[in-house]
């Protein structure tokens, strides 16, 4: 893309060769600035939607939720060049059905080559296809539900940070019918398109709500919800039972609120403290022999023996059992 050097240029008609010569950038700095600036007259597709109060929705999950919940303002599809094609040669419609969707709504479409699809999502797992929409922000909620229901069963998360976390628990809830999600409105990660990829798109279908000041809304929920802290330590005597030993679960089982804290800190002190009492997904005790029938060899600083779950394992485990009625709860005899 370089500019032909002077002596290359021909003179056009009426002129001689050094006019020509005399008007043209004397040096390869002037002629790289006049190439720069053509392309500054230029701006981007992509650049032309980014604002701050925009976000790009990626991957095929969360693009298709966001379309059919129309709970964000939409202002532009961007689809891989070709994938749209590709897809229906592998049997699956859905970009085709996102694309008719945008259609519909008169969403603006374009088409970007991969590598800069990848470059401005910063090298995420795309699949292909992003969406540039308003941003979703978690509903305050002041008080405690009212009106609860036997069976209900609400997540309360304290200071979860990770957006894979929060997304992996955000999808659980979804998919084991929670009744609803609560966030500490501070120290929490936002409801960002990393989140929203990690719920697989549960993250635009579920309102989730977010409370300012955790321990006081735990106290003010305790004359009608039961409040279960999920918590263990493996380095001293917890007084948190074994999940399993909770038979009282189910649709006739109390309202209830389960609180997990971050995987860093647990839970803090304050909403600890407020939790009626607290439940743990305990370790299976060690076999003595491996999975190949040999004896295992506890080598010298060896320091990778796990003592605890997965925050968002642990937020789906527990709300499967307490989901779940007493007959077909897990048991640990399983």
């Amino acid at each position: 893309q370089k500019l032909p050097p002077p002596s290359r240029r021909r003179p056009q008609r009426g002129q001689s060769r050094e006019e020509t010569r005399s008007r043209a950038p004397q040096d390869q700095y002037q002629r790289n600035k006049m190439f720069t600036s053509r392309l500054e007259r230029k701006p981007q597709v992509w650049d032309r939607y980014f604002e701050n109060d925009r976000e790009f929705v990626y991957g095929i999950g969360p693009v298709l939720a966001a379309l059919r919940q129309d709970r964000r303002e939409i202002d532009a599809l961007f689809i891989e060049t070709g994938k749209v094609s590709s897809s229906m040669s592998k049997k699956d419609n859905r970009l085709a059905q996102i694309e008719k969707m945008a259609l519909e709504a008169k969403i603006d479409i374009h088409e970007i080559e991969k590598g800069k699809l990848s470059q401005n999502l910063k090298e995420a797992r795309h699949q292909g296809i992003a969406l540039c929409a308003s941003r979703l922000e978690p509903k305050k909620l002041d008080g405690p539900p009212n009106n609860p229901l036997p069976g209900d069963v609400w997540l309360i998360l304290d200071q979860i940070q990770d957006p894979q976390n929060l997304g992996a628990i955000i999808r659980s809830a979804r998919f084991l019918q929670a009744t609803g999600v609560i966030i500490s409105a501070k120290n929490s990660a936002p409801l960002s398109p990393a989140c929203s990829k990690a719920s697989a798109g549960a993250m635009e279908e579920m309102l989730i709500h977010a409370t300012s000041n955790l321990p006081r809304f735990l106290r003010s929920a305790s004359s009608n919800f039961r409040i279960i802290a999920a918590h263990y330590d493996s380095s001293s005597k917890s007084n948190s039972i074994p999940f399993h030993q909770l038979t009282d679960t189910g649709p006739n089982a109390p309202p209830t609120l389960l609180v997990l804290g971050s995987e860093g800190s647990g839970l803090r002190k304050l909403v600890k403290e407020a939790c009626s009492f607290s439940i743990a997904v305990l370790p299976r005790p060690k076999s003595a022999h491996s999975l190949h029938g040999e004896e295992e060899q506890q080598q010298e600083g060896d320091t990778t023996d796990l003592d605890s779950l997965n925050v968002s394992v642990t937020a789906a485990l527990l709300l499967n059992h307490l989901l779940s009625p007493p007959s077909s709860s897990f048991s640990s005899s399983s």
